[in-house]
């Protein structure tokens, strides 16, 4: 990839993508844009591509690969945004973009690292890992994975049982281990600032943290913000292993909410693990948001 890329497909309009959108409409002479979407959401595509001649939209049918393979012709990069549970529409994608000679691929990872051991066993990333063994079995198209470790403008949420209006939170475990937490915002700058160095980040992983914290360090850190003392308890990780263990394989939305919480409680969503290093250090033309800014978001 010895040539600039200027030339940006976005697949799926997730909770990403409008983050995407917005940060490419600050570049319009830099990038030009194409969403492509499923007819059910073309209206949305429409209005996040308003107002701006260098952002294009395309319907296409995510089981007709032909389909997704046009509207990926000319195009010198793939971003995929489709949701979790939809990877089967990804290696589609993945194999629509080879056949149309796209020269980049990012998949859908901007989160958990599905290097990290605790991670890749865990049966509900099942999926994820076969578009990486598509994309790494082939040598026709680059691919980069963008891994940000969680949303930090997304944890001060129940699925993370945290309740603001009643100023409760649970921890997992005993809330002392670090991970990586990037928020959204700063995901699309982090990725046009990829963009700019498509041969750096070639075959590889790109790990981009904002900031990386304790559970305990976010309550101190809401505490001050807020203006309110939570209360604080702790549950502790056997606990949680009990719960998944009784689920017997069944992935309902409070056991994924504990397999994930217990990774938070063992610091395995901490992106610089065994030797490997942030790539947002970097990057030195991002500015993270503060995370001030990301906690009043919740107030």
């Amino acid at each position: 990839m010895d040539t600039k890329v200027t030339r940006v497909a976005l697949i799926g309009i997730g909770n990403l993508a409008k983050f995407f959108v917005d940060e490419f409409k600050q570049h319009p002479s830099e990038f030009a844009i194409t969403l492509v979407t499923r007819q059910e959401s073309l209206d949305r595509a429409k209005a996040l591509a308003s107002g701006d001649p260098h952002i294009s939209v395309c319907a296409v049918d995510y089981s007709d690969e032909s389909s997704i393979s046009e509207a990926f012709r000319n195009q010198d990069v793939v971003i995929s945004f489709l949701a979790f549970g939809g990877e089967v529409h990804q290696i589609a994608a993945v194999k629509a973009a080879i056949k149309a000679g796209v020269k980049w691929f990012i998949p859908s990872e901007f989160g958990v690292d599905l290097e990290h051991p605790a991670n890749k066993r865990l049966p509900l990333f099942a999926q994820k890992l076969e578009v990486r063994k598509l994309l790494e079995g082939q040598s026709e198209m680059a691919y980069t994975y963008i891994l940000t470790g969680l949303f930090a403008d997304q944890f001060l949420i129940p699925f993370r049982k945290w309740d603001v209006e009643a100023g409760t939170v649970v921890v997992p475990g005993n809330g002392k281990a670090k991970n990586s937490y990037t928020a959204r915002k700063d995901v699309a700058v982090y990725t046009l600032a990829i963009l700019r160095r498509p041969d750096q980040f070639k075959n590889t992983s790109a790990r981009l943290a904002s900031y990386t914290l304790s559970y305990n360090e976010w309550i101190e850190a809401v505490d001050r913000v807020s203006g309110k003392k939570f209360e604080t308890t702790f549950e502790p990780v056997e606990l949680m292993e009990g719960r998944v263990q009784k689920s017997s394989g069944d992935f309902s939305f409070s056991v994924i909410a504990d397999l994930l919480a217990i990774t938070i409680a063992n610091g395995d969503q901490r992106l610089d693990w065994g030797g490997h290093s942030l790539d947002s250090v970097g990057l030195q033309e991002v500015t993270p948001t503060p995370l001030d800014d990301i906690i009043s978001l919740s107030f």
